[in-house]
């Protein structure tokens, strides 16, 4: 008999579901596939901000993957739910970046790049997408 991982994929998803509380987990991410994978190069000038928009509640999340030429990338990912701003994070002169973000509450919230090198720069933008949280791209 041949056996294959399909097989064993039921026993795996149901191990899983009886382990630990309902909460969302890297974990989980590795089992379930992104609803949708959205990746775009974005060009940045000296100096220049980018800003695009995630639109999402607490049972969604986007795994973000910046990758730039250089250590020279500002990020951040914050928000304006209930009226006042929250940066749920943020890095600053990093190359690389892959974060998990789960929003707090149903909102609109902001990735914001920009480039602090002294040369333009493109910046490669991996969203991977769970739930039904939507990217609605760069103002």
């Amino acid at each position: 008999m041949v056996l294959s991982l399909a097989m064993f994929r039921p026993a795996v998803l149901l191990l899983l579901a009886a382990c630990g509380d309902d909460a969302a987990t890297p974990l989980d991410a590795a089992v379930t596939a992104p609803r949708e994978t959205v990746t775009a190069q974005k060009a940045l000038l000296v100096g220049e901000l980018a800003e695009g928009t995630l639109t999402g509640g607490a049972q969604d999340r986007a795994r973000i993957t910046l990758t730039a030429p250089v250590a020279k990338l500002d990020w951040n990912i914050h928000g304006h739910a209930g009226g006042t701003s929250q940066t749920v994070e943020e890095e600053l002169g990093v190359m690389t970046a892959t974060y998990e973000f789960t929003p707090t509450a149903q909102a609109d919230w902001s990735l914001l790049l920009r480039n602090r090198d002294t040369a333009p720069m493109t910046v490669g933008v991996k969203l991977e997408l769970y739930g039904a949280i939507a990217w609605s791209g760069w103002q």
